[in-house]
């Protein structure tokens, strides 16, 4: 009997994270993304044994992780420990999301009417040096493997990454949008996730708010406005057309 790890998973079924998500299935004209080749996630400390070992059987070999390097401090990858899978650590930004001063920061911005979520995608669009580091990582990754790239809840610096794999790969803007939006469900679906959200002040929670009704369509049009994603990670990011092409040949 086959193990559940070579079957296709929309969501992985895994204890220890909530939010890791195969980008495969979604339609490219009459061909469709790969299964087993792409995954998105949220942070993976809390891996137990035996997800650990199915993410293995499901093909993973590369974990990039998004986070900074004070949240990969805080909650390392476990998937990573036995040294079968390579890690490459990509962090679309320096600071961490959980710290209380940054928080506190943030609210007091945010309440003063001076910034938004799209600043905030913005910000992670133009770190242009990482971003090029992740689609190199995967342009170099073993054949027949898969690549597991995550973030902290798996939703913004994973969704941003998501969406520009998907467009380089031609999927339509409402299933970039709709894998986008997929994310927040996952979140707020777990215990942790709805006290993370009640924990944080008023005016972060609002523009948590805004982030899952306005920045998936924000984040593809943003993309298409630079030329879309080829002519973004190309001519912007400094990634060659020949590496494009071997992440494109991994996910369609």
């Amino acid at each position: 009997m086959a193990h559940p790890a070579e079957s296709n998973w929309q969501r992985l079924p895994l204890t220890g994270a909530y939010n890791v998500r195969d980008l495969g299935g979604y339609p490219v004209g009459m061909r469709q993304t790969k299964w087993h080749a792409f995954l998105r996630g949220d942070k993976l400390h809390d891996m137990t044994d035996e997800d650990c070992d199915f993410v293995y059987r499901y093909g993973v070999r590369t974990v990039i992780d998004l986070r900074s390097e004070a949240e990969t401090k805080r909650d390392p990858d476990r998937v990573c420990n036995e040294g079968s899978i390579a890690y490459v650590r990509a962090s679309l930004s320096d600071e961490d999301p959980e710290d209380p001063a940054i928080i506190k920061k943030l609210s007091e911005v945010v309440a003063e009417g001076n910034f938004t979520p799209k600043d905030i995608y913005v910000y992670y669009l133009e770190n242009k040096s990482s971003i090029r580091t992740i689609f190199r990582a995967m342009a170099q990754a073993p054949e027949n493997t898969a690549i597991l790239f995550h973030c902290s809840d798996g939703k913004d610096r994973a969704g941003i990454i998501s969406m520009l794999l998907l467009m380089l790969a031609g999927v339509s803007r409402t299933d970039c949008i709709a894998d986008y939006m997929a994310s927040y469900p996952y979140c707020l679906g777990t215990e942790a996730g709805r006290k993370q959200w009640e924990e944080v002040p008023e005016a972060v929670r609002n523009l948590k708010d805004q982030m899952l009704t306005t920045l998936g369509g924000f984040t593809y049009d943003w993309i298409e406005k630079h030329g879309g994603a080829r002519k973004f990670l190309e001519t912007d990011c400094g990634i060659s057309a020949a590496e494009l092409d071997r992440v494109v040949a991994r996910l369609v």
